[in-house]
């Protein structure tokens, strides 16, 4: 049969304003740390992460990936 191209890829992000977070005691502390210790200086939208959310399906050459979505944080360790 006809072989099936199924592909899988994730989305990492860092802290968002969302109403889950703020469940949590200390989400405004958790953004401001975020946003601190990112090399944009900023958080992380739900904007961000929906336009790379359609930038992954658009392109169909993308496969096997984990797309960190968080204003650089992973790569500062923190």
């Amino acid at each position: 049969g006809k072989t099936k191209q199924i592909r899988v890829n994730g989305l990492s992000s860092g802290p968002v304003s969302t109403s889950s977070l703020s469940r949590l005691g200390n989400s405004l502390e958790i953004l401001e740390y975020a946003k601190t210790k990112s090399p944009l200086k900023q958080n992380v939208k739900k904007e961000d992460i929906a336009s790379m959310a359609l930038t992954i399906i658009e392109n169909l050459s993308l496969t096997g990936t984990i797309y960190n979505v968080d204003a650089g944080i992973e790569i500062m360790g923190a």
